[in-house]
């Protein structure tokens, strides 16, 4: 099977949600060489360290080559990250929530003021999410896949996403997207109400069969 028609299975499954069965009556081949196919695809995009152990441990070992963060520039995180070189957490103390500070309300404070530039800037992150989620249907619905399999899928969506966004700035969804004058809302969109608590402080394949 050439590469055109392995990724053509992947972004038909992490595109329109297919199951295997519909993938074998498109394509003709066995659920076997679906599921396989699949996950070679899969398995060319894998890589990320999204926990802050984990990114920890990145940092101290050489041998995964982190890039080096440019004077200046900045890595914008969750509360759940540290501050520190190259990492920008939010100001805790301080309620965190952009729609309190709608108009330049409520900002009597420096600290204030940095939070709410600071959810400004998540809330892009916010709207990208929209759009991996509408262009993605399968983040929404995993289909019993292991964890591992899981964040694999959501980081190859990510560089579909980002592909796109190359070549295709006037892509329909990134319009609509950016259009928007408020956050999209989604129940799950984890924005941090309150953040005085909190501290700033093996790869399975995916089981086609289970479609």
């Amino acid at each position: 099977m050439g590469i055109e028609e392995q990724l053509a299975i992947f972004l038909s499954v992490v595109g329109q949600n297919k199951t295997n069965r519909e993938m074998q009556e498109r394509f003709q081949h066995s659920g076997e060489t679906i599921s396989r196919h699949f996950n070679n695809v899969l398995k060319a995009m894998e890589g990320s360290a999204n926990d802050s152990k984990i990114l920890q441990e990145t940092f101290n070992n050489p041998k995964f080559k982190f890039p080096t963060i440019l004077p200046e520039k900045y890595f914008v995180v969750d509360a759940g990250y540290p501050n520190r070189k190259g990492f920008l957490a939010p100001s805790k103390g301080e309620r965190y929530h952009l729609q309190d500070y709608r108009g330049g309300r409520n900002v009597t404070n420096a600290r204030k003021l940095f939070n709410y530039r600071h959810s400004s800037l998540r809330s892009v992150i916010e709207r990208c999410f929209g759009v991996l989620k509408n262009r993605f249907p399968i983040l929404k619905l995993t289909h019993g896949h292991p964890l591992s399999v899981q964040k694999s899928i959501v980081i190859a969506t990510y560089a579909l996403h980002n592909y796109i966004r190359q070549i295709e700035q006037d892509d329909e969804l990134f319009v609509e997207y950016e259009e928007k004058n408020s956050v999209h809302s989604d129940n799950d969109r984890g924005y941090v109400d309150d953040i005085r608590n909190q501290g700033s402080d093996g790869s399975h394949e995916v089981d086609m069969d289970l479609f």
